[in-house]
């Protein structure tokens, strides 16, 4: 005997497979309409995917620097930088990290990439037991690369010949040990660094607090125009640069030594320093006039910082006896657009009648 099922019953039966079905299926709604005593019923919108279950977890947040998260087997470790404030705060030991490894791309709910990986460290993998263990590569023996926080060259200009100072700092503290830089020269022939620098301790002061730092020194060599190199440092994958103005000599210092009289035979000598060693034919002058004039020059010795040079003097044509005629004039390195004119000067007196 057939059984009549009443149109409210079929209504309900039929909602209930659909709301299942929309549920497998995760659509997002299900819409039902009774039209003569017939349900209509239809899946509106589009499936939602859901989200991929987390990779891997934080197991290090930097105060100032990179967060460190590890994938949950263990096999990879790695680092990103969280730019925006409200994510960071969020952030815990233990949070859940969704990474992709192919597009270096990290996300913290699974659905919009945030931050980017800054570099991955692949950890050695244990030994089956039973089997001899193999030998780890340079890879996965190496502590993590921490990325670099400044690299700095001081001073960033100098005469060629003389010695700088370049300092690379860590983000944050270093292993046990140390974080090995490697450093680069675009011209090693005008300004040569060691090939790398280790990090491996901190300094701490009341107004910068902790500072994770190497200094490293840097030859240069004498120019016969300005140049620049190029200064390279490089943790991992994290590159730092920095220029250095590399110019020709310039006079430091000047003095003039004036005879007693000045009778148009006596001379002078102009004595001077240099702001670095000269380069091959460097040339200095100096020049006095009014009272007495003279003017002298010559081709600085390659590799000589300082010097002498004699001046001829003009007569000395005060009247009368006792006065001296003064002498006021400057020394220059000849043919510098930028160079300094160093004042120089004296006094010599009347020759007798």
């Amino acid at each position: 005997m057939n059984q009549r099922i009443s149109p409210k019953r079929s209504v309900a039966t039929t909602t209930g497979l659909c709301m299942d079905m929309a549920t497998a299926l995760r659509w997002p709604a299900v819409k039902i309409a009774v039209v003569g005593g017939l349900a209509l019923v239809w899946l509106a919108g589009a499936p939602t995917a859901s989200a991929a279950p987390a990779c891997c977890a934080v197991t290090s947040i930097a105060k100032s620097g990179p967060v460190t998260a590890q994938e949950t087997n263990g096999a990879r470790t790695f680092q990103f930088q969280v730019a925006d404030t409200a994510l960071r705060r969020g952030l815990r030991v233990g949070s859940p990290v969704y990474a992709n490894f192919d597009t270096k791309q990290v996300s913290l709910d699974g659905k919009k990439p945030c931050c980017k990986i800054l570099n991955i460290s692949t950890a050695a993998k244990l030994p089956v037991p039973g089997t001899t263990p193999a030998v780890a590569s340079s890879a996965t023996t190496q502590a993590i690369p921490l990325p670099l926080k400044a690299l700095q060259v001081n001073p960033s200009s100098v005469a060629g010949g003389n010695r700088v100072q370049g300092t690379v700092e860590l983000v944050q503290a270093p292993g046990p040990n140390g974080v090995t830089v490697t450093l680069e020269s675009s011209n090693p022939q005008l300004a040569g660094v060691p090939p790398r620098v280790t990090i491996t301790h901190g300094v701490t002061s009341a107004e910068t607090g902790p500072m994770y730092k190497a200094t490293f020194p840097i030859d240069t060599r004498p120019v016969q125009e300005a140049k620049t190199v190029t200064i390279k440092a490089r943790a991992g994958a994290h590159t730092l640069q920095a220029n250095l103005r590399i110019k020709r000599p310039d006079i430091k210092s000047a003095s003039f030594d004036s005879p007693n009289i000045c009778d148009g035979n006596n001379k002078g000598t102009v004595r001077y320093t240099l702001t670095g060693p000269a380069p091959s034919g460097l040339k200095v002058s100096a020049s006095v006039s009014g009272e007495i004039s003279g003017s002298t020059s010559e081709t600085v010795p390659t590799g000589n910082s300082a010097g002498s040079m004699r001046m001829e003097l003009s007569r000395c044509n005060k009247h009368n006896p006792g006065e001296r005629c003064s002498i006021h004039g400057n020394a220059r390195v000849v043919n510098s657009n930028f160079g300094s004119n160093v004042q120089i000067g004296g006094g010599c007196g009347h020759p007798p009648d």
